[in-house]
């Protein structure tokens, strides 16, 4: 099963993120095992598109280069997701930031130049099973969230704060 998938803008590959635990890079026809369980979140950095972010049912947030080799990370964070990764969202109008989606229930904004913490870790509650989120393309910091049981959120986000704009049952 392929529950995620994600283009590289300014080249012919894909991320995808295989049930198995595994991502593969579509291009290179490779498969590197990236986690211990299942991966649920695979994301090229549309920024830096030799990037790509992935998250897991092992709560790791890793990000590959694909200029090195394969066993070698960019990074790891397993010490702030408590539950699954399910989403990576770069964001489009700035190339520092990105939000990561655990089944914690929570949001957590990013800035890629300092991985250790998020900027912010309780950024907006969106309650159970959010399970994907998407950026809006023309305003910067609002956020569309697909929830599994809450149906669909609107959410205004900069650093210092999380607002849940509209929420859509």
């Amino acid at each position: 099963m392929c529950p995620c998938l994600d283009r590289n803008p300014s080249a012919t590959s894909m991320s995808a993120g295989l049930s198995d635990s595994s991502v593969s890079i579509i291009s290179f026809s490779e498969s590197q095992e990236a986690h211990e369980f299942e991966l649920w979140a695979a994301s090229f950095d549309i920024h830096q598109p030799q990037l790509v972010y992935t998250g897991s049912d092992d709560c790791k947030f890793s990000c590959w280069d694909l200029r090195d080799d394969p066993s070698n990370l960019v990074f790891q964070n397993y010490k702030i997701h408590k539950m699954d990764i399910c989403c990576i969202a770069k964001n489009p109008s700035d190339p520092n930031f990105l939000l990561t989606r655990s089944y914690d229930e929570y949001l957590r904004l990013w800035d890629v130049r300092s991985i250790s913490k998020p900027v912010n870790e309780t950024l907006v509650c969106l309650g159970r099973g959010v399970w994907r989120v998407k950026h809006h393309p023309y305003v910067p910091g609002v956020v569309l969230a697909a929830c599994m049981h809450n149906g669909l959120a609107i959410v205004k986000i900069d650093e210092e704060k999380g607002e849940l704009m509209e929420i859509y049952a």
